[in-house]
């Protein structure tokens, strides 16, 4: 699931000027309906089904500070170097300078490195996890009820706690479906096609639903497309691609941007659906590249992006 997740995600991600042809535009307005949601629930599942219980504030702190310590630093670095290349690329002034580096510490969505406010946020549920598993303990209902209330309240954008509230209530369906994953299973391979019959001709109208119903149903969709692909040997390579989703997810954006200049700045060529491909192939393999090659290979960098 997660593999086909990445893809879509990295597929969604190759809008970096308005040349780009109308069929993109369109595709991309409908996977902007639920490729985050689905990867939000992605993420409340494996941090549910990875999570050990912490008994104490010292075993919480140190929880704490090995996810501050795996997230933190590669997106500082990131977010840095997307800061200088937006001076280098566009040229910027002082004060947008100091806004860019503002943005980066309490907005990151409106960053030059926008893209890492998922890591961002992601930082965020990790250290409030115990709770989040202490109200799934009292009561499961409960952790549903509240993800959907927080979810319509108008929150502020600082620190991205906007985007907490809204996917909130997809981590909260990643808990729930780690912890009854058998119903889960059983149920949406019964539905399944049922689900993405029902997305696709959602996908068909105008005026599609918003990110909550779409996401919801967007979810079982894609399990259901996952099980079935698992049959099959694109199914070893979709695995693959799940287990280096997360440097694949830091990386993509900007190898894509670089190869995207590279063909339409410096060669000057129309964008096509052959550059479009490059360029998605490009954010697809080269992250996993740079892993195998570079990142694996030093002691000092495994354990910066581990």
């Amino acid at each position: 699931m997660t593999g086909i997740t990445i893809l879509i995600v990295i597929y969604g991600h190759m809008l970096f000027d308005g040349n780009l042809p109308s069929w993109y535009i369109k595709s991309r307005l409908i996977i902007y309906r639920f490729h985050m949601p689905v990867f939000m629930f992605i993420s409340g599942f494996i941090i549910s089904y990875s999570y050990k219980p912490v008994n104490n504030l010292l075993e919480y702190w140190y929880m704490v500070k090995r996810k501050l310590l795996k997230f933190a630093p590669t997106y500082i670095l990131l977010a840095i170097i997307f800061i200088l290349l937006k001076i280098l690329i566009n040229g910027a002034s002082s004060d947008q300078t100091r806004k860019d580096i503002y943005y980066a510490i309490f907005i990151p969505i409106q960053s030059p490195s926008g893209f890492l406010w998922y890591i961002y946020v992601l930082m965020q549920f990790y250290i409030i996890f115990p709770l989040l598993e202490w109200i799934a303990n009292k009561n499961i209902l409960l952790l549903i009820i509240l993800g959907f209330a927080i979810h319509f309240i108008d929150v502020t954008s600082m620190f991205n706690l906007d985007l907490f509230a809204f996917y909130f209530i997809f981590v909260a369906f990643g808990i729930v479906a780690n912890r009854y994953y058998n119903i889960f299973k059983t149920f949406f391979k019964k539905i399944g096609i049922i689900i993405i019959s029902l997305i696709i001709i959602l996908s068909c109208f105008n005026h599609m639903p918003s990110k909550l119903p779409f996401g919801i149903l967007a979810i079982p969709s894609i399990y259901y497309l996952s099980l079935i692909l698992a049959k099959y040997k694109i199914g070893t390579y979709l695995s693959f691609l799940g287990k280096n989703a997360y440097q694949m997810y830091i990386w993509h954006t900007l190898i894509m941007g670089f190869v995207y200049i590279f063909f339409t700045r410096i060669l000057n060529l129309e964008v096509s659906i052959i550059i479009l491909m490059i360029v998605f192939a490009s954010g697809v393999i080269m992250p996993i590249l740079i892993k195998k090659s570079i990142i694996e290979r030093s002691h000092f960098l495994k354990n910066f992006f581990k």
